[in-house]
């Protein structure tokens, strides 16, 4: 009985992927193993689009691939460009296939994600990028919203420290929780160590709006590898937080980041250090103002957003009209 399960399985999984492949390729941007299937939703479809990258070539068919599905999808598909992507952090045991970014296969023309890689096939673009930039944003748009980010309004805050999380990870979030929580209350309103319901009571589990209350967000990645960053650092400081922060080797984005208006969890003393800085702060009004009032972004940090994009829409020109 096992065995024909397996087979009726295996014929399914079959099915299912003809018919996502026979959906696809109806579009001129076709979108595979990725976390939405609604191609007028998908941020690099918006930026071609944008960018009117494929306006004059009407016959052509560019696909991009992600990471939740089957790497072997990629050889089947008929596209004349292909792309990789990914936000994730493809060192976990759930990504280790997709751990070269698909570099691998000749077919793919260019391929993206958080890594520092030395490779003509490949550009970082991290997902803080995606989540904070729009895609069709115009230089001027992406300047604004660099100005936004570097000094955040901080006013109006009735809340003191919070964590939204879902999960505990591998057991850093409850160690930040625990250590935090010896100096001052922290409201949960994620899943994990769930303590408020106001998130979804008076927020309509609208993340940016619940955040805007606190002063202080705990908002530790994931996991940890160079470079990995995801949009946690940048929502707690777009609604004002001050971030407890831990990821990318300590060090995130060295160019965009100002770490001093940023307050590190050192996991190899406990956080000693970042929860000596917390005592401080809570100590002192003046001190929390101060250190609420530093520019957020660094000055280098628009030139490096805008290089950044520039540089994307380059690769993507080189494999279109090469």
């Amino acid at each position: 009985m096992n065995v024909i399960k397996k087979i009726y399985r295996y014929i399914n999984a079959q099915a299912q992927e003809k018919k996502i492949i026979s959906e696809q390729s109806k579009y001129q941007i076709q979108f595979y193993n990725c976390w939405k299937q609604k191609n007028e939703d998908m941020y690099w479809g918006q930026f071609i689009s944008h960018r009117h990258l494929l306006d004059s070539l009407p016959n052509k068919t560019l696909a991009l691939f992600s990471v939740f599905g089957k790497r072997e999808i990629i050889d089947k598909i008929a596209a004349d460009y292909k792309i990789f992507y990914s936000a994730e952090n493809l060192g976990r045991d759930n990504f280790h296939q997709y751990a070269d970014y698909c570099l691998s296969n000749p077919s793919i023309n260019l391929a993206m994600g958080f890594d520092y890689i030395d490779n003509p096939r490949y550009i970082r673009f991290p997902l803080w990028m995606d989540y904070m930039f729009d895609p069709w944003l115009s230089t001027d748009e992406i300047r604004k919203k660099c100005a936004e980010l570097r000094f955040p309004k901080c006013t109006g805050k009735d809340k003191l420290c919070c964590m939204v999380a879902s999960n505990p990870g591998d057991g850093l979030r409850k160690e930040m929780f625990d250590g935090i929580s010896k100096f001052c209350h922290v409201d949960s309103s994620g899943r994990f160590l769930h303590n408020d319901d106001s998130l979804k009571t008076e927020f309509g589990d609208r993340k940016t709006d619940y955040l805007s209350r606190y002063c202080l967000n705990i908002c530790p990645e994931n996991t940890d590898a160079p470079g990995y960053v995801t949009e946690k650092i940048f929502e707690s400081i777009s609604c004002g937080c001050v971030p407890i922060y831990w990821g990318s080797s300590q060090h995130p984005e060295p160019n965009v980041l100002n770490l001093d208006a940023i307050i590190m969890w050192d996991r190899e003393h406990n956080g000693a250090i970042a929860l000596g800085k917390l005592f401080d702060l809570l100590s002192s009004s003046k001190q929390m103002q101060e250190f609420m009032s530093q520019p957020r972004l660094l000055p280098t940090a628009e030139e490096f957003i805008l290089d950044t994009f520039s540089s994307v829409e380059q690769k993507f020109k080189d494999i279109i009209y090469e």
